[in-house]
């Protein structure tokens, strides 16, 4: 986006809630151009919308940077959540049900087809990458994997997430630097929703070490 990433941190934390406005809105048609986006509507230039982003970027730069975003559907949040991105140099790595539905995708398929990719983008690429499941996405594995994928370590033992030697040079500690750095999981939820329910019921892991953004 020809923005240093450093000075993008910087404006998260600038008090006066003007000036950021000011700055996402002058970024929009720069993220239209690099999305290749035509829809001018695509992003609802308001003031709760543009507050949302600032949300979510301030969220990327604390300790824990996984999401839950909490929203009715059709509202725009995923829109506002890939201009957040986009603005801080984090590459999505989406889930959707098509993966699944179209082949009926394995487990092991799953981890080689998304997984893998995910984390050689963070460690080998050394790009900040989140992982965007969205409600519809009710697979229980999806949900099992997350898990494992929040204890770094678990990664680093276990070669069925990524294989060190294939993909090049890189010892334990800066592999497990990179994933403290630049993994981060999103979970895109209706509020009071089945899918809802059953993530902080049965998965407190996955809500514990993720802020929350309504």
């Amino acid at each position: 986006n020809g923005d240093n990433p450093e000075m993008v941190k910087e404006l998260c934390f600038v008090n006066n809630k003007q000036t950021l406005m000011d700055f996402i809105k002058s970024k929009i048609e720069i993220f239209y151009r690099a999305k290749d986006i035509k829809n001018k509507n695509y992003i609802k230039i308001t003031e709760q919308n543009l507050l949302y982003v600032i949300q979510i970027l301030r969220n990327f730069e604390q300790n824990n940077q996984n999401l839950i975003l909490i929203g009715k559907e059709y509202t725009g949040k995923k829109n506002l959540f890939e201009l957040a991105c986009f603005l801080a140099e984090i590459d999505i790595i989406e889930i959707d049900n098509t993966f699944f539905f179209n082949t009926k995708k394995t487990r092991a398929q799953f981890i080689s087809q998304i997984i893998t990719p995910f984390l050689v983008n963070a460690t080998h690429r050394n790009k900040r990458s989140i992982l965007y499941i969205p409600s519809s996405v009710t697979v229980s594995y999806v949900k099992e994997t997350v898990i494992k994928l929040l204890d770094y370590k678990e990664i680093i033992n276990n070669f069925i997430f990524i294989d060190i030697q294939n993909y090049g040079e890189i010892t334990e500690e800066e592999t497990m630097d990179r994933l403290s750095k630049n993994i981060s999981i999103c979970f895109d939820l209706i509020p009071n929703s089945e899918e809802y329910t059953n993530i902080f019921s049965n998965y407190p892991s996955i809500a514990k070490s993720s802020n929350i953004v309504y």
